[in-house]
């Protein structure tokens, strides 16, 4: 059993988790509790979770004591080639494993602001403290293109044993059809016997 947060759309764009994430310079349990809500934490059911500023991810990479999910993925700057998403998590009661489920998407066009999906991603990965921030990389394998989004769908803090291999970021492509292949093929004719 586990606490869940569902259906909490927040869209994130790209440009601001391509720059780099969190806050605070100490291993463990926040120095305040709960939250500050001038830091802008959403709590749902004993989680509160938020979207670092490019400043927070910088401050993140840097700290060598704060818990960091897939840092490498900006270390090695993936997410400059690739879209990806950045959260921060904690759970009051601390968690045995955690899954974060999120969809990429991008507007149609530059004009017109509706949004194709383009995949989900899926990160698990292992335990937290309670009172612990934990900050998350969600990496896709798409191609980064303008006005794309990384919108949180689930988070999941499990207070039973894992059953899979953590951590975990796992990335489907969703097909997205094409004008052409929504196109009814045409009835070939068949020859007339005279």
């Amino acid at each position: 059993m586990g606490t869940r947060i569902k259906g909490k759309a927040i869209a994130v764009t790209v440009a601001m988790l391509l720059i780099f994430t969190t806050q605070g310079a100490y291993a463990g349990a926040l120095k305040v509790w709960p939250p500050p809500k001038s830091e802008k934490w959403t709590l749902d059911t004993n989680l509160y979770f938020r979207i670092p500023s490019a400043a927070e991810q910088k401050k993140v990479l840097q700290n060598k004591y704060e818990k960091k999910i897939s840092p490498e993925a900006m270390k090695t700057a993936i997410c400059h080639k690739y879209a990806c998403g950045v959260i921060q998590v904690i759970a009051t009661l601390g968690c045995k494993w955690w899954e974060i489920d999120s969809v990429v998407s991008r507007s149609v066009s530059l004009t017109d602001k509706s949004q194709v999906r383009l995949g989900t991603i899926r990160t698990i990965f292992g335990s937290s403290t309670p009172h612990q921030k934990v900050t998350v990389w969600m990496v896709s394998r798409e191609p980064l293109q303008q006005k794309m989004y990384t919108t949180l769908q689930d988070i999941y803090c499990y207070q039973t044993e894992p059953t899979e291999k953590l951590p975990s970021n796992k990335y489907t492509r969703i097909v997205v059809p094409t004008p052409a292949s929504l196109e009814t093929p045409s009835e070939t004719p068949t020859p007339q016997n005279s």
